[in-house]
């Protein structure tokens, strides 16, 4: 059944499949690339670094020497702490390289994510499945094969490295100390250096492996990709913002029509509703624009703004409200009482005129 499940599995993770996984901590990330770009950058980091280390260390030495003859027992303390002092000063620059290279190989491979759900303790990884203890699986093979390919990588060269500078050493055996360990680092070096050239080959080939695995494992069945969708297109959040930012949008196309109104009917607080009558395009008047409470308020603001009377008729108002849509014209039943309130506005507007014109 775990296989059928997995075949069936063949459809992209969405959008919502990858953020959720993503927040819980599960992402793409190669430990080798970690683990190269930390070693080739602190052997990078010592070609420069290396003089000043060897220089520092030898001073030490020279130091604890020369103190050894003349330390008393209460001397010791300030010793302790002028030595711990020193190896701090010697430290401090590769461990500072150290947690420097640690961050930037993370944050290139993960980016901006900071969560602590992957440290949340789980029961389920304390009792493993039986299909993870099978030993002839497809992770287990490939770290196993990578593995393998770091010792065959690894031995040869550094082998090989070391044989070819045995003449150099046995002639540095009447040399001063000195001279010995820059001889042994530069050898150090050369094999780290040259290890981690072809390492950095393996890190990759890891993390495209990794990424590839990471996409298998987030892959959807196509039951899932529905249930996902009908769960979105259900939630009562999501439909609840669609039906508001429509009401919204609606208001304010209405708002529009304010304007364009002839005459606005009021209760006089509570209700509002806008009339237009064009009688070259309406058989009757039309209701354009409807509100209570403060989206009537709104529509008489807009009105007043825009010179267009407002009316107060409390009866009217009501059952136009009560029984008229916006953009439906008025029922017959009250041509006459809406007719009166336009003779009035005309009779207004007609005066208005008039006495503009004198």
């Amino acid at each position: 059944m775990a296989d059928q499940y997995k075949e069936d599995k063949t459809e992209k993770a969405t959008p919502k499949r990858r953020n959720e996984a993503r927040n819980k901590g599960n992402i793409p990330q190669s430990q080798e690339i970690s683990l190269v770009v930390l070693v080739m950058g602190v052997i990078i980091s010592l070609r420069w670094l290396g003089p000043y280390m060897r220089n520092t260390i030898m001073a030490e030495f020279r130091k604890i020497i020369g103190l050894m003859n003349d330390l008393e027992p209460e001397n010791i303390p300030d010793f302790a702490l002028d030595m711990v002092v020193d190896l701090t000063k010697i430290l401090a620059p590769i461990l500072t390289v150290i947690l420097l290279l640690s961050f930037l190989s993370t944050w290139a491979q993960v980016g901006n994510l900071w969560t602590l759900k992957p440290l949340k303790p789980q029961l389920s990884k304390i009792k493993p499945k039986f299909s993870e203890l099978q030993f002839f699986k497809k992770d287990k093979m490939v770290k196993l094969g990578m593995s393998v390919a770091k010792l065959a990588i690894i031995l040869p060269v550094a082998y090989t490295t070391v044989v070819g500078e045995l003449h150099n050493f046995m002639i540095l055996m009447n040399k001063t100390i000195p001279d010995l360990f820059n001889f042994i680092c530069m050898m150090v070096y050369k094999v780290v250096f040259r290890v981690g050239m072809i390492l950095v080959i393996l890190a990759i080939i890891d993390y495209l492996y990794q990424r590839y695995r990471h996409e298998e494992n987030l892959k959807m069945t196509k039951q899932e990709v529905k249930d996902e969708q009908k769960n979105m297109d259900q939630d009562p959040k999501i439909k609840g913002r669609i039906r508001s930012m429509g009401r919204e949008i609606m208001r304010q196309l209405m708002y529009q029509e304010v304007p364009k109104a002839d005459v606005v009917i009021t209760n006089p607080t509570h209700i509002a509703v806008a009339i237009k009558y064009d009688p070259a395009n309406m058989s009757a008047p039309r209701v354009v624009a409807k509100g209570a409470r403060l989206i009537a308020e709104k529509i008489k603001k807009i009105a007043k703004e825009n010179n267009v009377p407002v009316v107060e008729n409390k009866p009217l108002a009501r059952i136009l409200f009560k029984t008229v849509d916006i953009g439906m014209e008025i029922p017959p039943e009250l041509y006459k009482a809406v007719a009166e309130v336009l003779a009035y506005v005309y009779r207004i507007n007609n005066k208005r005129m008039a006495g503009s014109a004198r």
